[in-house]
């Protein structure tokens, strides 16, 4: 019998490879548990993009 954390990430697996991520998030690589690989991009200004470009 799996686990109830396993059974839980299973449904979360399936629910972001049914209906996929937010805007800006895309799913790289999920093959275990263990590790999820996502990218994130910012949409439109952001302030830590702000805050870096004026240091």
């Amino acid at each position: 019998m799996a686990s109830i954390s396993a059974r839980r990430l299973a449904k979360e697996l399936a629910e972001i490879k049914a209906e996929g991520c937010p805007v800006g998030i895309t799913l790289v690589k999920a093959d275990d548990f263990l590790t999820w690989w996502f990218t994130i991009e910012v949409m439109g200004e952001s302030l830590y993009e702000v805050c870096c470009l004026s240091a």
